[in-house]
């Protein structure tokens, strides 16, 4: 089955329901290195997601097949989760995303915006400094294997 072009997909801001959300980041677990149900109950990750986060979705039809999810505190946005599911994985998708959340912050007028990545998550890794993430340091809190992204909009213009 060919994968649908980026432009018949639909990208929304905080539309999906606990079901829809729970549902995408369990057929996404495996795809989070180390894989998300290792470290989280998926259902509690789903909950605290949907009453605290904004969530910026991307839909093929029905069925939601990229999420991005961030709290904002003070001037910071924090990227909590960024998942595609396999099927439509390298389609521009999780880019995408990112750049709503980019456009978000700068309507917000926020500082900047900081994720924890895997170190050996090359794609995701990729994918953040493509957008002009700068390395801010490793953490040691939740694993030596995690580094600290930032993307600094001091300066920059709106």
């Amino acid at each position: 089955m060919r994968k649908p072009a980026l432009e018949t997909y639909v990208f929304t801001e905080d539309k999906a329901s606990l079901q829809d959300v729970f549902d995408h980041l369990y057929a996404c677990s495996h795809r989070f290195v180390p894989s998300l149900d290792s470290r989280v109950d998926i259902l509690q990750y789903s909950t605290k997601i949907c009453e605290n986060a904004t969530t910026y979705e991307c839909w093929n039809d029905s069925e939601l097949v990229g999420l991005v999810a961030v709290y904002v505190s003070e001037d910071v946005m924090f990227v909590t989760s960024v998942s595609v599911l396999h099927e439509h994985a390298r389609r521009g998708i999780a880019s995408e995303l990112v750049k709503c959340c980019i456009q978000s912050a700068r309507r917000l007028n926020l500082l900047k915006i900081r994720l924890e990545v895997n170190k050996s998550n090359t794609r995701a890794c990729e994918l953040y400094l493509a957008h002009g993430f700068k390395h801010a340091g490793q953490v040691d809190t939740t694993g030596p294997d995690n580094l600290i992204l930032e993307l600094k909009f001091e300066g920059l213009e709106s």
